[in-house]
């Protein structure tokens, strides 16, 4: 069942363009007064997709492992380079250490000798000796206790 609206619609179509048109022309207006700046790359979209390579189970390189072997080889064979040129600086510089050592403990030693040799002679004193004789009462023993071992007087002693 037709309606009169759309019997109506056909004769009024040209007055309704014209005024969406108008209505379309004045709200462009207004919304260009306010409108923003647009943003760089606004119209670009990205779409991120969720990826799992969990499952995926790299092929083996042959050439990568024999690569890999040789970078390693070269790097230590550089090291024992390297080291092989400064041993004998690093064998000098501890000779000059140890050398020092030494010769702080010469210098130890001989203060310790010096203290020891005045202390010999302070124990030969015979100032040290009489006083040692005093105290552990030691006495000269008179001639007729005297031996004389010169060979002559006492044969036994020569056996």
């Amino acid at each position: 069942m037709a309606t009169l609206a759309t019997i109506f619609d056909k004769f009024a179509w040209v007055k309704t363009e014209r005024r969406d048109e108008v209505v379309s022309r004045a709200t462009a207006a207004a919304d260009q007064a306010f409108a923003l700046r647009s943003i760089p790359n606004d119209d670009i979209y990205f779409f991120v997709k969720r990826i799992d390579n969990s499952h995926v189970v790299r092929e083996a390189d042959p050439v990568a492992n024999r690569a890999c072997w040789k970078a390693f080889g070269t790097a230590v064979a550089g090291a024992a380079l390297v080291a092989g040129l400064l041993a004998p600086s690093l064998y000098g510089l501890l000779s000059g250490y140890q050398l020092e050592s030494l010769r702080e403990e010469q210098r130890h030693l001989k203060v310790a000798a010096a203290q020891l040799e005045l202390e010999e002679t302070r124990l030969h004193s015979p100032e040290h000796m009489a006083a040692l004789a005093t105290s552990q009462r030691l006495v000269d023993p008179s001639p007729e206790r005297l031996v004389y071992l010169d060979g002559k007087e006492n044969r036994l002693a020569q056996r």
